[in-house]
């Protein structure tokens, strides 16, 4: 398949954007060696799980025709990077039904406003279906 995205890859995304230890096992032997991707000296340094999720990411395939390798690779990189802050934002939104005191109900809510406008600014519309999918009306 097309590695020419892998460079670009290993020089903006860092490993800590992956949760998952399988993926991101992936990602640091990708790092390690990329010239060696997906062959059999590749897939030696792998463990048992990590095995599993590069077989996965290569079973993957596109419902709806091939997309832009570079759209997609944005995508993915704006959702990588919006993970951390959305998991924040949900954090200060379990909190903020909690009792508060007036000042710290009054913090909890900058934080979330900034942490929304944070969001809106990698991408507007993620945010937006982000809440539509939860059943909330409006993400701003």
């Amino acid at each position: 398949k097309e590695r020419g995205w892998l460079a670009r890859a290993l020089e903006e995304v860092p490993p800590e954007w992956f949760e998952t230890r399988a993926l991101r096992e992936v990602y640091e032997a990708l790092a390690r060696s990329p010239e060696n991707a997906g062959s059999p000296v590749f897939l030696e340094q792998l463990s048992p799980e990590a095995l599993k999720a590069w077989a996965w990411l290569g079973s993957v395939e596109a419902k709806y025709g091939a997309p832009d390798p570079d759209l997609t690779y944005a995508a993915a990189c704006r959702t990588l990077e919006a993970r951390p802050l959305r998991r924040q934002l949900d954090a200060l939104v379990k909190r903020r039904q909690e009792k508060l005191a007036p000042d710290e109900f009054d913090t909890v809510i900058r934080e979330e406003r900034r942490l929304k406008q944070e969001l809106a600014s990698l991408s507007p519309e993620g945010l937006l279906k982000r809440y539509m999918r939860r059943g909330r009306l409006d993400a701003r």
